[in-house]
């Protein structure tokens, strides 16, 4: 599900039989300069909660994690993703839940504390006009609502598996050594999130300098040549390991960053595509009726 034409266009057409919409909400910044903080990106977080939403109502378990994040071995295969009796399965961000990395059932708990925290969010965005760069402090992400709630009585019923800080990793990975000491003790991570950073040009030149960059063809956007991806994936694991970042390479200019597309990738548990043409019409009717 997508909240960018370029986003779509990009993956409409793919080989893999996987069913692609496109969704608009009420920004009108393109969504790859929207910034954290401005009123275009509130609402588009807000886009995300309602078609999260919207497929917990019909049943459908549901994955939720950012694109930018580096999948260091198959989380898939992470036996604590799916033996657990639980609503929500959620990785550690800081002293926080983490919204990066969230597993979903179609629980009565989980759609009660889900619609709870929407109409809670959405409340804080009615009084803003639609200037969408204008940046807006006081607004309470749905990260830290969730956050709240969880903690607060309106939890009794949900239940929650927390997953190893050590094996389901935030952006402080790049921050703090000892962190990154600790990781490296218990083994190969399986998700590392590239957040604690503003903007997607301080993602990409992060990603790049421990090489954690795999684009080939930036013109493209593709990264199918498999020698150099073998080649790419071999110092990610490097770097893992050494807990440095690569050195700089002398006479060559750092290349210039290129923008990300802004996807909202939302699937079934299995990530499997959303199927039937009846729950798309109901999830653009709710998005719809959001915007």
């Amino acid at each position: 599900i997508f909240s960018d034409k370029k986003g779509y266009e990009k993956l409409v057409d793919n080989p893999f039989g996987v069913r692609v919409a496109m969704v608009s909400g009420n920004t009108t910044q393109e969504r790859a300069d929207t910034q954290y903080g401005q009123l275009g990106y509130w609402r588009l977080t807000s886009l995300r909660v309602h078609a999260l939403v919207a497929m917990i109502q019909e049943g459908i378990p549901c994955l939720l994690f950012e694109p930018d994040a580096l999948w260091v071995s198959n989380p898939l295969q992470d036996p604590c993703l799916w033996t657990a009796e639980h609503d929500l399965v959620a990785f550690v961000d800081g002293a926080n839940i983490g919204f990066g990395w969230l597993l979903m059932e179609p629980t009565p708990a989980t759609k009660r504390i889900l619609n709870k925290m929407l109409a809670r969010y959405d409340q804080q965005l009615v009084p803003y006009a639609s200037d969408d760069s204008r940046s807006i402090a006081e607004i309470a992400g749905e990260q830290k609502i969730f956050q709240l709630m969880l903690l607060g009585e309106e939890n009794a019923t949900v239940r929650i598996q927390w997953l190893s800080q050590t094996k389901y990793v935030s952006g402080l990975w790049y921050l703090n050594e000892t962190y990154r000491r600790e990781c490296r003790r218990e083994g190969v991570p399986y998700v590392l999130n590239n957040n604690w950073a503003r903007g997607n040009a301080v993602k990409i030149q992060r990603a790049q300098k421990w090489g954690h960059w795999f684009l080939q063809d930036s013109r493209r956007g593709t990264c199918d040549n498999h020698t150099a991806l073998q080649a790419a994936t071999a110092l990610m694991h490097h770097t893992m390991q050494t807990l440095q970042p690569l050195p700089p390479k002398p006479g060559k200019p750092a290349p210039a960053p290129l923008p990300l597309i802004t996807v909202w990738l939302l699937s079934a548990a299995a990530l499997c595509a959303v199927s039937g043409a009846v729950l798309f019409k109901r999830l653009r009717r709710r998005l719809v009726k959001a915007g």
